[in-house]
């Protein structure tokens, strides 16, 4: 029979520890340890089954175990990297995006002018961002429901103008300006409109997370501190901007509000 000094050590060697010196498995407390287990292996005298073998018959549990985490792993690295591929697909660094001429900045805050931009802009209910249609009317009409049926591609960021004291404001997409340059379709679908946003200095705070009521209110607080800090005078109209496609993290998003300066 193996001896109990080398059914310990068999243990030990599922556990990792088999580099162990071999005079640590002929310590007596040591062995004694492992009595009850010694006892209960019963071992061939002449070369024994390897079904037998203390080793082996901790390995079948051992090898479960190590095939379910890893099955786990990578199903959970398969769905990660497949998520993060869509994303990389949809994300806004695949659309253009309205250009500005950055003059400062100062943490999230930023000063900024922009040129003037051309949109296409529908109604929408105050603090719905989108919510109640809107969106869906000006992604109507980028997809062809214009007068020549043309495909507009998807701009950065989506334009969001609320005034808490009217029961609507309003959201604008950003024409490209390869569309600006030949001709802009005029829309066909109701309650869908083109118009001008003015060049003009804005001053702009950047934040991640959901665009909601709750974010616009506290960043709209912030950003007119800021601007009475700097001892500018305002409009009283914000504008929201969002850049994001819904299912983007919450942690990659990218949100801003902007007030315009006299």
């Amino acid at each position: 029979d193996f001896s109990k000094s080398q059914v310990a050590r068999a243990y030990f060697m599922q556990l990792g520890l088999g580099s162990m010196p071999s005079s640590h498995f002929h310590d007596a407390n040591l062995l004694c340890t492992f009595q009850t287990f010694a006892s209960e292996i019963s071992l061939a005298n002449d070369s024994p089954p390897a079904s037998h073998s203390p080793v082996n018959k901790l390995n079948p549990r051992l090898g479960i175990m190590f095939g379910t985490k890893m099955t786990f792993w990578i199903t959970t690295m398969a769905i990660g990297a497949l998520l993060f591929v869509g994303w990389k697909l949809t994300a806004r660094g695949n659309y253009e995006t309205a250009a500005y001429q950055l003059l400062d900045s100062e943490g999230p805050f930023e000063l900024r002018d922009y040129p003037e931009i051309m949109l296409v802009t529908t109604d929408m209910a105050t603090a719905s961002n989108g919510n109640d249609g809107s969106f869906g009317r000006l992604f109507q009409y980028i997809s062809g429901s214009n007068e020549r049926g043309q495909k507009v591609k998807m701009t950065t960021p989506v334009f969001m103008e609320s005034d808490p004291t009217e029961p609507t404001g309003t959201m604008g997409f950003v024409i490209p300006q390869k569309v600006v340059e030949s001709s802009i379709p005029n829309p066909t679908g109701s309650r869908v409109e083109i118009e001008k946003r003015t060049a003009g200095r804005y001053a702009v705070m950047r934040f991640n997370g959901r665009l909601n009521e709750r974010s616009q209110t506290d960043s709209e607080a912030k950003l007119i501190e800021w601007i009475e800090l700097q001892g500018w005078e305002r409009e009283e109209k914000t504008e929201f901007a969002g850049y994001d496609p819904p299912w983007t993290p919450r942690i990659f998003r990218r949100n801003e509000t902007l007030i315009r300066l006299k």
